[in-house]
């Protein structure tokens, strides 16, 4: 039998629940590609979700674990694996952006008592990363501390999606915001989401991988009126989003639970711990300073300048 009839065997056995049926398809499937290939990836999470049927837990994370190797960023198989562990009570001693941080960031720079810095930041956040590195590349001689380690807030643990958008969506900024500044607004969203995405594609941030595109699933709430709202969303702002039925959904993802959702068009997922160490390391190699583990204790205003207490540990 060729590789298909073998795939599908192992398809088939695993749906009846035959699950050592299955792993013995797979594993000859396995055999017969290419150990790198995406194939290879697909069939080997498979195969794990088979020896987890099956309660051989051992086996089921080494192989979604080496699924994740060729296929960092799959959906199917995260999530898989992130259940699993819950379910089993194991590995919830670190997220999974710990389990798979591949760019590390350890401060060299030492603070001394008595500096002075044109500007101290407060927060190892994505916001405060960035205007560290725009006040570095204007000259400015800048230090951020961080009371624990770069990314250990919410800009290293989010979810990871990027899309243009404020706290409030745009039908309740146009309730007391005029259409003109609500389109600026949006502007200004769309120019973040487009640094970042630039970022993301530069030399020394390889890790983030930016997957292009992001839906957003409704598990409740009137199809017909979320359709009328992403129409006249891209009419106003000229975006491309589309509005996914069921059926469509079906598609594109293993589940029956939501009723629709809405694909857009300008988003991406990223890996946000990987993108904030790489940020670090890019601002202190421009000459910025970043001190970890030091803690803003108190400060007081001086007439032209402020006098900070830090401690550190």
């Amino acid at each position: 039998p060729n590789i298909k009839m073998l795939f599908d065997m192992a398809t088939i056995y695993k749906n009846n629940k035959k699950f050592k049926k299955a792993i013995e398809y797979y594993t000859e499937v396995l055999s017969k590609i290419d150990k790198n290939s995406e194939s290879f990836a697909d069939t080997i999470y498979r195969r794990g979700g088979s020896y987890e049927r099956m309660g051989n837990f051992d086996m089921a994370d080494k192989d979604l674990l080496k699924s994740l190797e060729i296929s960092p960023e799959e959906p199917y198989v995260l999530n898989y694996l992130a259940y699993s562990w819950v379910e089993k009570g194991i590995n919830l001693d670190k997220t999974w952006y710990e389990h798979t941080l591949e760019h590390s960031f350890k401060s060299n720079f030492h603070l001394k008592s008595n500096s002075n810095y044109d500007v101290v930041i407060v927060g190892g956040g994505l916001a405060w990363l960035t205007l560290l590195l725009k006040l570095v590349e204007s000259g400015i001689d800048a230090l951020l501390i961080e009371s624990e380690v770069i990314g250990a807030g919410a800009s290293g643990r989010n979810g990871g999606f990027c899309s243009p958008g404020w706290s409030q969506d745009y039908d309740a900024l146009l309730n007391y915001l005029d259409l003109e500044t609500v389109k600026e607004l949006d502007r200004i969203a769309s120019l973040g989401v487009m640094w970042m995405r630039e970022k993301c594609h530069e030399k020394g941030y390889e890790n983030t991988y930016l997957t292009e595109g992001i839906i957003t699933c409704f598990l409740g709430g009137k199809e017909r009126e979320v359709e009328e709202k992403v129409k006249k969303s891209n009419k106003i702002f000229g975006s491309n989003n589309l509005f996914l039925s069921k059926n469509d959904l079906r598609d594109i993802i293993i589940s029956d639970r939501y009723l629709f959702g809405i694909k857009k068009d300008n988003a991406f997922h990223f890996h946000p711990l990987n993108f904030m160490k790489s940020l670090a390391s890019e601002c202190t190699a421009k000459g910025a300073k970043i001190s970890e583990k030091s803690r803003l204790i108190s400060f007081d205003k001086n007439s032209n300048h402020f006098k900070l207490k830090i401690s550190i540990e």
